[in-house]
């Protein structure tokens, strides 16, 4: 289900360097991240629950451990996640 949601996205949000080094992420994922981004911020529309805090993991090779977790939003779980599924392997 969508809502409107009026000015939950910052602006700002931006994608950069410095996640793309903690994450293992490439300039390609990272610009794909972005242009998601962009869509979301140009009808501010986001499904329901995007800001839940979720676990994720800076390396995706490694477990749930101390050290490769980290707490971020939905939405920036759910970016990092869909690029890394379409890593080819």
């Amino acid at each position: 289900m969508k809502t409107k949601i009026n000015n939950k996205i910052p602006n700002h949000l931006k994608i950069d360097g410095k996640m793309m080094k903690e994450y293992d992420l490439t300039e390609t994922e990272i610009s794909l991240m972005n242009d998601i981004l962009l869509e979301h911020q140009k009808d501010k529309t986001e499904m329901k629950g995007w800001n839940k805090p979720e676990l994720t993991r800076f390396d995706d090779t490694k477990g749930f451990v101390k050290g490769n977790v980290e707490i971020v939003c939905r939405l920036i779980f759910s970016l990092i996640e869909d690029v890394r599924d379409l890593r080819i392997t």
